[in-house]
């Protein structure tokens, strides 16, 4: 057991300057200090977002946000439930996922009267949404902290709630989204995406026809993202002034603990959404 968590300790790191850090401080001071830079807020230009959002003509349907807004049934929980996945390391609250589904008989009505509070009533406290931020290592001998995955470790009733709210997004994202992507859209994946540029790359051998395929890679594109630009976006696309405000109150206002070697930090100045 202590050979285990030694393996798993940072005996030292290297900072933005390739000086080597040994000492607990100076490790978590550099860990810190990577971890902010990474997800720090985003600059928005209003200006911008306009001029976007002249481009943008969907709107998703009236019944949408009837659906949004509802409050949350037994049926729709037990679907998060069964989503989760076992041997996941659980938030603050020490709830894991095999805890939810062994006792799930004896807990549900409880869990169901929580995320009512939480969805329908908005009260939702910020230790609800608090997590704990812990890095895993991306590769062997890592040196860097750029060498390690962040992961946030989320309550067990903050993920059921963001599953439930998930789940009833994706029955409306393909009013709003393009029918060619396959991110975040319902029955649809990564194999799907690639048989189309296969069946694109047999037609073009087949007809000789001059074609370009483009493919872009956005590095750490899906680390930030802005709340101004995002509620902007969900607005202009219909969603109710309810649905909005009570996925607003979702969003930690706290910043989330970090924790390495063992040592809490909780000076970390950024919202994790």
């Amino acid at each position: 057991m202590e050979t285990t968590k030694t393996s798993r300790m940072v005996a030292w790191t290297l900072d933005t300057d390739d000086a080597i850090q040994t000492s607990a401080t100076g490790i978590m001071r550099t860990f810190v200090k990577y971890i902010s830079n990474k997800f720090d807020t985003l600059p928005v230009d209003e200006n911008q977002i306009r001029d976007l959002l002249a481009h943008m003509k969907p709107r998703i349907p009236q019944e949408a946000n009837i659906d949004l807004e509802a409050p949350i049934t037994m049926e729709e929980m037990e679907i998060a439930v069964r989503q989760g996945k076992n041997v996941k390391a659980p938030g603050n609250d020490g709830i894991n996922h095999e805890f939810l589904k062994n006792k799930w008989k004896t807990i549900r009505h409880d869990f169901l009267q929580i995320l009512k509070d939480m969805y329908v009533d908005e009260a939702i406290l910020n230790s609800q949404k608090h997590g704990i931020i812990v890095c895993v290592p991306k590769k062997r001998n890592p040196e860097r902290p750029e060498d390690y995955r962040a992961l946030t470790l989320l309550n067990a009733d903050f993920k059921l709630l963001s599953r439930i709210i998930a789940n009833r997004l994706k029955r409306w994202t393909k009013e709003i989204i393009h029918p060619s992507q396959h991110c975040g859209t319902l029955d649809t994946n990564i194999f799907g995406a690639l048989a189309a540029i296969r069946e694109t790359i047999a037609q073009v051998e087949m007809t000789n026809s001059p074609t370009c395929l483009l493919s872009l890679d956005f590095t750490e594109a899906f680390d930030k993202i802005a709340h101004t630009y995002l509620f902007a976006v969900l607005e202009h696309c219909g969603f109710s002034q309810t649905f909005l405000t009570r996925l607003k109150k979702c969003i930690p206002m706290l910043p989330p603990l970090f924790k390495l070697m063992d040592i809490y930090h909780s000076q970390l100045q950024f919202v994790v959404a």
